[in-house]
């Protein structure tokens, strides 16, 4: 049976399946058929970020990597207009199984159009669009055995994605900048999508940091990073509330009044002071999933709403260095009671070795005095007898959960994270300044000789 993503299978035949398997879900699972859309979307999306050699990280959402596109002004409005409204759509999908058929059947014309404007960018300069024909309803038997069969080559394609080459490749970025906005000059869109679009020309943008612990809190770093009012509709806002509200809470309820917002203009709302809820976040031994609610309302009507899903880590859980490696250090305790144990265990070696047990930082001006010390306070750890250990277990594949300082010495075991943390903690107790050194699989520590440090507080340059 033919499907309007056919076209996509000479370049893409990945999308070229999520497309006809969205149309197979169409009339017996709405929901299901908008949520294929938004990957075929987000595919789209990846491709040209490929294609223009802008490298995103894993870590990045849907939302981000349009934003990225847009930042270059490689999306025209009305194709930037379609991928908010299908990723919208999708997050609605997900959270609250809003989507009807005559919703999904918009949405998939919508999806025709953009790949069909995608291909004639980024595939073939040469293609024309073959007319869109809203699939039939076939019988539920036909639905189950031809859905099992697309899932199934789905999933083959995808373990093959690589860099596509395709006819418009090696075309100049000029070039394939005048394509898109010509090509997107000439999308037809139906009545119902022009409608669809003009209901979501009110929205807001939004960047938020998908993981939070207390850590995050102490340190006062923005959870929302940043907040936009798009108008794009010909009337101006007046008297706006912008509401934030979390199930569980994980933060506590935010509003903020914006008194104007001109027509056809976006609008940068500064100083968003969103308070995580310390109480909640200290209590965490485990990791949840929540949802931040994102709301515009003028006057008691909400104009824009969206979900954003945000997870909670255990108060000992460190993010990773996917967001904020510098919160590492929060990890470093030098003023836990299990290190002026150490220390002073230390000061016992220094004094066998030198004679002079003080623990005077960099008061001597001498890098070997300095390096005596790290020494001491390594040999003060060997007593210990701690043995290398996996880490506890935190479902967590972003960062990784902590052995405190107390947890460490109770248990005598630690991962390279643990008793990096647990010396460096030492080694500033005495006044020195300790380098927490990441590489991919590991960490360890080195220790300024001379009192000196970095200017920024992360160091990428080896």
């Amino acid at each position: 049976m033919r499907s309007n993503f056919d076209f996509l299978a000479q370049y893409w035949p990945d999308m070229a399946q999520i497309g006809a398997v969205a149309e197979a879900y169409l009339y017996f699972d709405p929901n299901a058929c908008v949520f294929k859309l938004g990957l075929l979307a987000e595919c789209i999306v990846g491709q040209m970020l490929q294609f223009e050699r802008m490298p995103a990280s894993a870590e990045l959402t849907f939302a981000d990597r349009i934003k990225m596109l847009r930042r270059e002004d490689l999306l025209p409005k009305n194709v930037d207009d379609i991928l908010f409204a299908i990723r919208k759509a999708r997050n609605d999908a997900v959270h609250t199984g809003s989507s009807d058929l005559a919703r999904a059947k918009t949405l998939l014309r919508m999806a025709y159009n953009l790949s069909a404007w995608f291909m004639e960018v980024y595939g073939d300069w040469n293609f024309t669009a073959p007319e869109f024909v809203m699939p039939e309803c076939n019988s539920i038997d036909d639905y189950a055995e031809q859905l099992a069969a697309k899932e199934k080559h789905i999933s083959e394609l995808l373990e093959q994605i690589n860099q596509i080459k395709t006819a418009a490749s090696d075309m100049a970025p000029e070039e394939r900048f005048r394509k898109a906005q010509a090509a997107s000059e000439t999308m037809e869109l139906s009545e119902a999508e022009n409608q669809y679009l003009i209901r979501e020309q009110v929205r807001l943008e939004s960047t938020v940091i998908p993981v939070v612990n207390y850590v995050l809190h102490q340190n006062r770093i923005p959870v929302v990073q940043m907040l936009a009012i798009v108008n794009n509709s010909d009337n101006p806002l007046e008297n706006i509330e912008i509401r934030i509200h979390s199930t569980p809470e994980l933060c506590l309820p935010y509003t903020k009044y914006i008194d104007f917002v001109p027509a056809n203009s976006t609008f940068d709302v500064k100083d968003i002071r969103l308070v995580l809820n310390a109480e909640y976040l200290a209590g965490l031994t485990e990791k949840i999933r929540g949802l931040l609610h994102i709301s515009l309302v003028v006057e008691g009507n909400t104009l824009f709403s969206e979900v954003a899903e945000i997870t909670a880590l255990a108060f000992d859980e460190w993010h990773g260095y996917a967001y904020y490696p510098e919160l590492l250090a929060s990890f470093v305790t030098p003023n836990h009671p299990e290190i002026i144990k150490i220390n002073a265990e230390a000061s016992k070696l220094l004094e066998s070795w030198t004679g002079n047990p003080s623990l005077d930082g960099y008061q001597s001006k001498d890098p070997k005095r300095v390096l005596t010390q790290a020494a001491a306070v390594y040999g003060a750890l060997q007593k210990q007898n701690i043995v290398y250990a996996v880490p506890p277990a935190s479902f967590e594949q972003i960062g990784q959960r902590v052995r405190l300082c107390d947890a460490v010495m109770q248990q005598k075991m630690g991962t390279c994270l643990d008793l990096t943390l647990f010396y460096a903690s030492c080694l500033e107790a005495m006044g020195l300044h300790p380098l927490l050194i990441l590489k991919t699989g590991h960490i360890f520590i080195g220790v300024w000789l001379e009192e000196l440090t970095f200017p920024e507080t992360v160091q990428d340059d080896a």
